[in-house]
């Protein structure tokens, strides 16, 4: 007997459902897959927005996040550079480490002040800013607040260093509005101009203004036709005699440094030591003097003209450790004994940071 077996076939309308069921199934899967990636995606642009925008030795925003700062305020921007003192010298005398020591304890001070409307950021090495829109902001108070940070001493390693520091301030227009040049570069170059300003000045705090975009200017041409004075003989030493009233006789002379300007002009030190101690230049144009005059010296002593050689130092002088060096090495070279040169410096000057110039005078007076 035969059995005939009848297999009924589903309708192909149920096999439809299961495939739009199952691609529908497959469809989410990827959208969650895709939601995923993407979320995953934004969480890491934000970690290297993060990373892009901060500086690494000390946590602060850095001149990118600066800039990004003053081109997203709706207002007026006004920025405070900070700049610690001699901070080279740091480096020079305890190393690197300390000094990245010494940055993160003027960044922890720093974050004190202001609010949290104020970006505070590292520019570049021991340059710090204050950045945020004017109408919020009181400068002269966050200039005050700032040195005040500076007025107890650091603990770095085992010591504990007095640390001085120069404020600058500028403000700009916002970006886009008002000026063409007003921009985050325009803004930061401006308080770089205020501090360099501010370093002159005892209250250390500069407000920028136009002038100083000319004064920087002459600077530079200054700054090249001077190096290119001391490199041939533009620069001389005239010399005014030292009288003792008493037996009214000749004992000594001031070397006075003139410069026989390619203009025709002579100038005096007024004229040009301003841009010499901003630049850098003071150095070797203080060593070009000593060399001079000692030389004058030492020939007028081989003709029996014994007389004591006084010569004008720049307040930065005593800031450079080189200075003692020098000085001993000119001395022995034209055969001066040390009592016989007197380096005079205004005590005005030199008080303007006493601390710092002990070590270079205590070396000096060491010498005689």
């Amino acid at each position: 007997m035969m059995v005939v077996e009848v297999v009924r076939e589903k309708p192909i309308a149920q096999w439809g459902w299961a495939v739009m069921l199952c691609a529908g199934i497959l469809v989410v899967l990827v959208i969650l897959r895709i939601t995923d990636l993407l979320r995953l995606l934004h969480t890491q642009t934000v970690q290297l927005r993060a990373v892009a925008d901060t500086d690494h030795l000390t946590g602060l925003a850095n001149l990118r996040a600066l800039e990004h700062r003053i081109y997203g305020n709706a207002g007026e921007s006004t920025l405070l550079t900070v700049d610690i003192d001699r901070f080279t010298e740091i480096n020079d005398t305890f190393g690197r480490g300390l000094g990245d020591q010494v940055l993160a304890a003027v960044a922890t001070r720093l974050r004190t002040v202001g609010d949290d409307a104020i970006l505070l950021a590292r520019l570049a090495g021991d340059e710090f800013a204050l950045c945020g829109e004017s109408d919020s902001m009181d400068p002269a108070a966050l200039a005050r607040d700032i040195l005040e940070q500076f007025s107890t001493p650091f603990e770095v390693g085992n010591m504990s260093l007095l640390i001085e520091a120069s404020v600058g301030v500028a403000t700009n227009a916002p970006v886009g509005v008002a000026e063409d040049d007003a921009t985050p570069d325009r803004l930061v170059q401006r308080a770089d101009l205020a501090v360099q300003a501010a370093k002159t000045v005892q209250s250390r705090v500069a407000y920028y203004d136009r002038s100083m975009d000319r004064d920087k200017s002459e600077q530079l041409i200054m700054l090249g036709e001077l190096t290119a004075a001391l490199a041939s003989d533009q620069l001389r030493l005239r010399y005014q005699p030292q009288v003792d009233l008493d037996s009214m006789t000749v004992v000594g002379v001031e070397a006075l440094l003139r410069w026989h300007h390619p203009s025709g002009d002579i100038l005096s030190p007024s004229a040009f030591l301003p841009t010499a101690e901003h630049t850098g230049l003071i150095r070797p144009l203080t060593r070009y003097v000593l060399e001079q005059a000692l030389a004058e010296r030492q020939r007028w002593a081989a003709s029996g003209l014994h007389l004591r050689m006084a010569v004008n130092i720049s307040t930065r002088n005593l800031f450079d450790d080189s200075l003692i060096f020098h000085v001993s090495r000119v001395l022995s070279e034209f055969d001066c004994p040390a009592e016989q040169l007197t380096l005079e410096v205004t005590e005005s000057s030199a008080m303007t940071d006493p601390a710092g110039a002990t070590e270079v005078l205590a070396g000096l007076h060491a010498m005689g």
